[in-house]
């Protein structure tokens, strides 16, 4: 059973944001009071000038939203894959199959009919989880997905993520999947970048794996590669990371 594994930063959201409503002031109704009730007005009736110190409350800062930064996704070829903003291409080795651009929009639950419009028209940068590829084996193992998923909080740290990520794979007993982490997420290197690397092993359906959880935050992006493979094919695995470069 083929199964895509997708990370989902909505579940970072540890706070809640509470608006307040405070009551508005008594005051005036606005009511025009009749011409045989209205009261003549006096001197006393007037308000005293407003004091020196009597200032207006100062302007709230609004929080600025969450910088774009230049996020283009990258391109998928006869030769592999190359992305500008990532700075990293791909050449599969050999032995390694890449999925098309069409099972990459599938993944991200674009329907077929997208297919018929001008790749360039697509503003990906707007999609809350891109899949920029994914290359394996015909049996499946290893396998490399790479994902560029959208921050909802500029603020979230890789720390953070890191956490978050391991709450929401601690809940997969529920539907037959179970992980067990290692230590704390340790500093990688692929391409010249600097990564974290959480390691997992999942056990489902009968079946024990590896993944790798390698992600680094890109301005408000997290790039996540998820790696999966077996204790039989380590070198393999080994052999398709070695596909990555400087762009």
């Amino acid at each position: 059973m083929k199964k895509a594994v997708s990370v989902f930063l909505t579940l970072l959201m540890l706070f809640a944001v509470v608006v307040g409503c405070n009551s508005a002031p008594q005051g005036e109704t606005g009511r025009r009071p009749s011409e045989d009730t209205r009261r003549p007005q006096r001197e006393d009736d007037e308000r005293p000038p407003r004091e020196d110190n009597e200032r207006p409350p100062p302007p709230v800062d609004t929080p600025a939203p969450v910088a774009g930064g230049d996020y283009k996704r990258g391109v998928l070829s006869e030769a592999g894959y190359e992305s500008d903003y990532l700075n990293i291409r791909f050449r599969p080795p050999a032995g390694f199959i890449m999925a098309t651009e069409a099972e990459m929009f599938e993944l991200m639950d674009l329907g077929a009919e997208i297919m018929d419009v001008d790749r360039e028209l697509l503003d990906f940068a707007q999609l809350s989880t891109v899949y920029e590829m994914m290359a394996t084996t015909p049996f499946g193992s290893p396998n490399v997905i790479l994902i560029a998923e959208k921050l909802m909080l500029s603020s979230i740290t890789e720390e953070q993520y890191y956490d978050a990520l391991v709450s929401q794979l601690s809940s997969m007993p529920a539907i037959g999947m179970e992980y067990t982490f290692g230590d704390r997420p340790e500093s990688v290197t692929i391409a010249g970048e600097s990564y974290l690397k959480m390691a997992a092993r999942l056990e489902a359906y009968g079946q024990v794996m590896h993944q790798d959880y390698i992600f680094r935050k890109l301005d408000d992006r997290m790039i996540c590669f998820i790696v999966t493979y077996t204790e039989d094919t380590v070198r393999e695995m080994e052999t398709l990371m070695s596909g990555f470069s400087r762009n």
